[in-house]
């Protein structure tokens, strides 16, 4: 029913009831003197009978039971008929537009509120604080773990680069495990634009090349007076590698290029953009390859797979043993072993030391 009409039905039915409420008591007043006559009738004919006052107490006390019990159910049908009336109201008011009240997205990324009116409306939360940082530019790799609009509460580097305040940071110092480029600078990052030779092995002092080969030590035995001959133990003290190559290198002549010996292979190595340092390159001697390449093998090795290579394998030494033998160090658990100068097993190789 229309809400309109039901008030007015509401009103119309509380109005007849007073209307006849007024009507009753003119008709009790009407009455009342024949009720009275009555009364005081038989009280004259009988004193045993009530005394007029009583008849008249009487008959106004029956006029005001009828009064307010026709009183009280017109009041509760009134109170009804606008309950009915109200609860009509409610249930044709149309809902809000979720729009209108801040739910306008189907989706969120953060946590969402649903519109009570259609859950496919929602309003998105604000993104926690945390969440700042794109986790784009240089030497960031992405973001770690959630996100929030496209946001991260972390970003993770690239290797070598650590994260601080929303950037990833280089160490451009030449320390151990640095990567040393031809332009005499050192990162712990890779960098793209420009050529690296080489890793730190011994802080702003000397690197290691990036590439390996198989040579021989010596075509035949010989015994450079120059190379102290020594034992195992004594070999992992011996860091001279730098004169004895120039030893060898005079012994074969300095405008030798035979790329079979092992140090005149390092003498004339250099790598790709940096000829600039061909006849600087020489071969470790035992000590500098157990000392700077074995005791810091972890963080060597590490730089190293940037550029598949590693370290863990037997390399040839400068340091002698005598005249047929020489030692190789395996740089990856520091075995010391001797090996002859002709021997020709490819697995044992060939790496240079640079001065920087």
């Amino acid at each position: 029913m229309r809400k309109d009409i039901l008030i007015c039905r509401c009103l119309e039915f509380f109005a007849l009831q007073k209307i006849g409420m007024t009507f009753k008591l003119l008709s009790y007043s009407g009455n009342f003197s024949s009720l009275s006559y009555s009364c005081l009738t038989r009280v004259s004919m009988d004193p045993r009978n009530k005394s007029e006052d009583d008849c008249y107490k009487k008959n106004e006390s029956e006029d005001d039971e009828r009064v307010r019990a026709k009183f009280l159910i017109c009041t509760v049908m009134t109170f009804i008929c606008c309950l009915l009336s109200s609860t009509a109201h409610a249930e044709c008011t149309p809902a809000p537009d979720c729009a209108s009240i801040g739910y306008t997205e189907t989706s969120c990324e953060t946590t969402s509120l649903k519109c009570p009116f259609d859950t496919s409306k929602l309003k998105c939360l604000p993104c926690d604080s945390t969440f700042r940082y794109t986790c784009s530019g240089d030497n960031i790799a992405g973001g770690v773990g959630d996100s929030c609009n496209n946001k991260y509460a972390r970003c993770s580097c690239v290797e070598g680069a650590t994260f601080n305040n929303g950037v990833c940071v280089c160490d451009t110092s030449c320390k151990v495990g640095a990567i040393y480029y031809s332009d005499k600078t050192c990162s712990s990052c890779v960098n793209s634009s420009k050529t690296a030779i080489g890793i730190v092995v011994k802080d702003n002092e000397l690197i290691i090349s990036l590439e390996y080969t198989f040579r021989t030590w010596a075509p035949n035995n010989i015994d450079f007076p120059e190379i102290e001959n020594v034992d195992a133990t004594t070999a992992q003290t011996q860091m001279n590698g730098y004169s004895e190559t120039q030893a060898i290198v005079n012994y074969y002549g300095d405008d030798t290029d035979d790329s079979n010996i092992a140090a005149l292979y390092c003498y004339n190595y250099f790598p790709s953009n940096a000829e600039n340092t061909k006849k600087q390159w020489y071969l470790p001697a035992a000590g500098e390859l157990y000392n700077y390449v074995y005791l810091n093998y972890a963080t060597l090795n590490n730089t190293a797979t940037l550029f598949n290579i590693s370290f863990y394998n037997y390399f040839f030494s400068t340091t002698e043993i005598g005249n047929n033998a020489f030692w190789r160090i395996h740089t990856g658990i520091g075995n010391i072993n001797f090996t002859y100068k002709n021997d020709t097993n490819t697995a044992y190789k060939t790496i240079c030391f640079l001065n920087i």
